[in-house]
């Protein structure tokens, strides 16, 4: 079952994504998709199309592909990250003055902003030409200073599931990744960890989480910690499609690889059409899927 979680918690951010126009806007959706899609538009100007809040929580487990990829018959997108690793991104690039132009800081900060007025905002192909030579350098930079990742990989029996799940950098400050129920999951240089309201060890390093009927164990190298339910929720939205995840840790470069990629094929895409790229914030979030329940990317 999936619910919205307290107005106290702390979700997992939300996605940030770069999409290119490549074919018109169907008016209608295939039959298969018609109860869980809404138009974007108004009256018969149809602009877009988007899958409906209770879709995950109704529709079968095949919903999201299938909209996936009739969507991507007209438009065409790429994950950049999410938003809290993407102001560590940007804020990467703000320290690199000799090695970044002004022009090249600003593209790179406007591609990670995260605040509302983002959405929609749009990208030239000569915008992302130059944005794409400012990752390059930026590249370098992370690759030179050696930093480290972390990466949770699915190790769910019988899953099929390969590469990373979700990836992480961590801070000297450390990031509040979701929260609930006096439960915090934080990721700082030690890797990802669990923070407890009601006196318990803070868990530092996790290396792995495993749902085991009612309860959630999570374990670090020196210890473990076996949460119930309504304990484990916070954990269980990092990755709610596995029930079964290990945390590696992996070069700050392979955490960003995905960002990279994803704005040298948006750059070429828009090259070749002459179109704009367009960011799309998922402000809202994500809901508070129990563990082992799938959610849109």
């Amino acid at each position: 079952m999936i619910e919205w979680g307290d107005a106290n918690d702390v979700l997992p951010a939300g996605r940030v994504h770069l999409r290119v126009r490549h074919g018109e806007v169907p008016r209608e959706p295939p039959d298969d998709l018609i109860a869980f899609c809404i138009p974007v538009g108004e009256s018969n100007d149809v602009v877009n199309w988007s899958l409906t809040d209770d879709s995950i929580a109704f529709g079968d487990h095949g919903v999201v592909g299938r909209f996936a990829e009739w969507r991507s018959s007209w438009e065409q997108a790429w994950v950049i990250g999410a938003t809290d690793m993407l102001a560590i991104f940007a804020s990467t690039a703000g320290g690199e003055p000799d090695r970044l132009s002004v022009r090249q800081r600003c593209l790179i900060s406007r591609l990670c902003c995260t605040e509302h007025a983002a959405h929609g905002r749009s990208f030239s192909p000569i915008d992302l030409a130059d944005l794409d030579d400012a990752l390059q350098t930026l590249r370098n930079v992370i690759h030179e200073r050696g930093g480290a990742g972390f990466g949770a990989v699915d190790a769910t029996p019988g899953s099929r599931r390969v590469g990373l799940l979700r990836s992480w950098v961590g801070t000297p400050d450390g990031t509040v990744l979701s929260s609930a129920n006096g439960v915090t999951v934080r990721v700082d240089l030690e890797g990802l960890g669990l923070r407890f309201d009601d006196g318990r060890p803070t868990l530092g390093g996790i290396t792995s989480v495993e749902l085991i009927e009612a309860s959630t164990v999570v374990e670090t190298a020196a210890a473990s910690a076996v949460l119930d339910a309504r304990e484990a929720r916070s954990i269980g939205w990092l990755i709610p499609e596995s029930v079964n995840w290990r945390v590696r840790s992996l070069p700050e470069a392979v955490v960003w690889a995905h960002t990279f990629a994803a704005v040298s094929d948006a750059r070429r895409l828009a090259a070749s059409l002459d179109r704009e790229a367009v960011l799309h914030v998922d402000l809202l979030r994500s809901p508070s899927i129990e563990p082992g329940e799938s959610r849109p990317d």
